[in-house]
C-alpha cells in the first residue's frame, strides 16, 4: 500500500478524465395557456445535448497537514479544533470538502474520488482511512458502517501520511464516475454488493419514490393512483435502512421519483442490467439535470416533469443575476398528464416528444 505515496508536490498525480456526452432530453411542464391561449396544453421543453465532467483532477500522496475547510460539507463555518498528528496503519484521504450535505454527494462524488485514487495508485479502497467532518450526520455514518469503511471524524488540522486532493475541478469526475463506482476493487459499494451486504430485491419492478417531509408532492395520492394502475409501487426511501435503499433503487427497472438524494444508487447499476427508465419530478424551485446526466451515463432513459408554477415563484425566476434557491424544498403539485407523457417518452425514447 506504500506504492505511490510520495513526499512533495513533485509526486502529484494529474489524471485526465473523459467527459460524458449527454444526449438531448425533454422536460414536460403542466398543462397551461402558456402553450395556446385558447386550448390548454402541456409544455414540452427541449433540453439540448451537453457534456458532463471531463478535465484534469489532481491529488498528491505524501506527508501533509490536512487543514479542515473554512466551510465543510454541512455548509457550516468550521471552528478550528486544534491540530493533531495521525499515525494510523493506513494513509488518510481527507473528504471534508465540497458540500456532500446528503448521502448522494457522499456516494456519488466522494466515493468516486476514492475510487479514482485507488485506480490510479493500483490500490484497494480498504487501504485508506477516510476523514469526515466531526458533525457528519448519522445517515452518512450509517452508510460508512454498512460499507465497512475505516473512517475518522474530526474538524482538526491533521498532520499525517495520506492523499491531498485538489478539488478545484471537482466536476471533472462526473464523466467517469459510473465506471469507477462499479468496480469492487476500488468501490466500497460495489464490494458490499458482491459480498452480499446489500440485498438484491426478488422483484426489482417499478418504483414510485415519494418524500414525507421536504419537497413533497401536494397531490401525492393522485399521482400514486395514476402510477399504481401501471404497476408502480409507492415507497418512502427514508423508511428503509441504508442497505435496503441502495439495493432497491439500484436494481429497479422503472422509477418515477421526486428529485432527491434517494436516486443516488442508480449510478451503481450493473452495466449488464436492462436500461433504467427514470421520470424525475421537480418543483419549480429545484430543477437540475444531475440525474439526467447520470441516467445517460448508465445507458438509461430519462424525462423530467416540472411542477406547477405558483405566484411566489415569479419574483425569483427571472432574476438572472443570482441563483434560484428560495423554493428548493417547497411542496409542489405535478400535472398527471405530464407524468403520463413522460412515461411515454421513457418507454419509447427514440420517438421523442
Amino acid at each position: 500500500m506504500q506504492q505511490g505515496l510520495g513526499s512533495s508536490d513533485k509526486d502529484s498525480h494529474v489524471v485526465d478524465l473523459k467527459a460524458h456526452a449527454v444526449p438531448p432530453g425533454w422536460m414536460i411542464g403542466p398543462r397551461s395557456y402558456l402553450v395556446d391561449r385558447i386550448v390548454a396544453g402541456l409544455e414540452h421543453v427541449h433540453l439540448p445535448a451537453k457534456t458532463s465532467g471531463g478535465g484534469q483532477f489532481t491529488f498528491t500522496p505524501g506527508h501533509h497537514v490536512f487543514a479542515p475547510p473554512s466551510r465543510h460539507w454541512l455548509k457550516e463555518k468550521v471552528k478550528p479544533r486544534g491540530r493533531m498528528s495521525w499515525d494510523g496503519p493506513r494513509p488518510i484521504v481527507d473528504l471534508r470538502v465540497n458540500s456532500p450535505e446528503n448521502w448522494a454527494h457522499f456516494l456519488n462524488n466522494h466515493l468516486a474520488v476514492l475510487a479514482l485514487i485507488c485506480r490510479t495508485l493500483e490500490s484497494r479502497w480498504d487501504g485508506f482511512t477516510l476523514v469526515l467532518p466531526g458533525k457528519t450526520p448519522g445517515y452518512i455514518r450509517a452508510v460508512a458502517e454498512v460499507l465497512e469503511l475505516d473512517v475518522f471524524y474530526s474538524d482538526a488540522a491533521i498532520e499525517a501520511r495520506g492523499i491531498r486532493v485538489t478539488y478545484d475541478n471537482w466536476v471533472a469526475i462526473r464523466g467517469e464516475r459510473h465506471a469507477l463506482l462499479r468496480d469492487a476493487r476500488i468501490s466500497p459499494v460495489a464490494a458490499a454488493l458482491e459480498a452480499g451486504r446489500i440485498p438484491v430485491p426478488a422483484t426489482p419492478g417499478r418504483l414510485f419514490l415519494s418524500r414525507k417531509s421536504t419537497r413533497g408532492l401536494a397531490n401525492e395520492d393522485e399521482i400514486a393512483t395514476l402510477l399504481s394502475a401501471s404497476g408502480f409501487e409507492k415507497i418512502y426511501p427514508e423508511d428503509m435502512d441504508v442497505a435496503q435503499q441502495i439495493g432497491t433503487v439500484m436494481h429497479a427497472q422503472s422509477i418515477v421519483a421526486v428529485h432527491g438524494a434517494a436516486l443516488a444508487p442508480i449510478l451503481y447499476r450493473s452495466a449488464a442490467a436492462a436500461p433504467l427508465k427514470l421520470v424525475e419530478l421537480f418543483p419549480v424551485g429545484h430543477v437540475t439535470d444531475v440525474y439526467r446526466a447520470a441516467t445517460s451515463a448508465i445507458a438509461g432513459h430519462w424525462c423530467g416533469v416540472r411542477g406547477k408554477l405558483q405566484a411566489e415563484h415569479l419574483r425569483e425566476i427571472y432574476r438572472l443575476d443570482q441563483s434560484y434557491k428560495k423554493h428548493s424544498l417547497q411542496h409542489f403539485e405535478v400535472d398527471p398528464a405530464s407524468v403520463t407523457k413522460a412515461l411515454e417518452i421513457v418507454d419509447a425514447p427514440q420517438q421523442g416528444a
